[in-house]
């Protein structure tokens, strides 16, 4: 039964299905697995080596320590989501030694990309055999955190979902907020299952531990979810350490203007996380 079925056969959710009908949304739903080997340079990853053509142009922050890679993501291996591109490889790096910890994100400013960095490299010119292999690529070691440990190989397929409860935009399209809703406490627990947005994922509507930081002046044009990374522990890893942690199990997003993703222009993105 898929999501809008269930507001459907819910007795007390069914008058909001209308609403919710409007909100559905097709999102690329990524799969995290540990890999015991390293990946290609240019392979869609979580962790590992970036895809590297000119050493001149690896990312440093403004405090003058080079950038870490969070995640690649190689489009030809994606499926196509509307207004994404459809070849070409977008790289997040983030900060891992930042005196403050937080992972070069920037609350205040949460678009200035001083320790954080958005690379898009064209499709036009990317080929494994270009891949600079001899570039001393930042590790972490013991004396500083990242929440990627070890290198994960992903797999994507595209669901559809109905808005988060989460979002910032529910109320609006909803009606009020969650716990507003002429529903039950039974039924608003049902509701919390049925647009929960705790995964990996490419589009679609965000997952927070907080709240949206989108809700305030100057950042609610931000509409579309660039790219989301969670929490995971892992099981299969060949007992190595390999996890995906955003401080107490939170959540990372990156948020983009669709108009500057239609334009390819990966300068202007909120980058965010939060956790419990």
């Amino acid at each position: 039964m898929d999501k809008l079925d269930l507001i459907k056969s819910n007795k007390e959710l069914v008058q909001y299905y209308d609403d919710f009908n409007k909100t559905v949304k097709k999102y690329i739903n990524i799969k995290a697995k540990y890999s015991d080997q390293e990946l290609p340079y240019t392979q869609s990853k979580f962790g590992g080596k970036p895809y590297l053509i000119d050493k001149e142009k690896y990312p440093y922050g403004t405090d003058g320590n080079p950038l870490k890679l969070l995640a690649q993501l190689n489009f030809t291996e994606i499926p196509h989501l509307n207004n994404f591109p459809e070849d070409g490889i977008l790289q997040f790096y983030i900060s891992f030694i930042d005196k403050l910890g937080l992972l070069g994100a920037d609350f205040d400013n949460p678009t200035k990309q001083d320790l954080f960095r958005i690379i898009y490299i064209q499709g036009d010119v990317v080929d494994e055999n270009t891949a600079i292999r001899d570039y001393q690529f930042p590790e972490t070691g013991k004396d500083y955190y990242f929440p990627v440990t070890g290198e994960f190989k992903l797999d994507f397929k595209i669901i559809e979902e109905l808005i988060s409860y989460q979002d910032h935009r529910f109320s609006q399209t909803i009606g009020n907020r969650p716990h507003k809703l002429d529903i039950s406490e039974t039924t608003l627990d049902e509701l919390y299952k049925i647009t929960d947005s705790n995964v990996h994922k490419i589009g679609g509507y965000p997952h927070f531990t907080q709240w949206d930081p989108r809700d305030r002046d100057g950042y609610r044009d931000y509409d579309t979810l660039l790219f989301q990374i969670t929490s995971q522990h892992t099981a299969d890893n060949l007992n190595k350490p390999a996890e995906i942690m955003w401080g107490d199990m939170g959540v990372a997003n990156f948020f983009i203007k669709s108009e500057k993703l239609i334009q390819r222009d990966f300068t202007d993105v909120l980058y965010n996380w939060d956790c419990f």
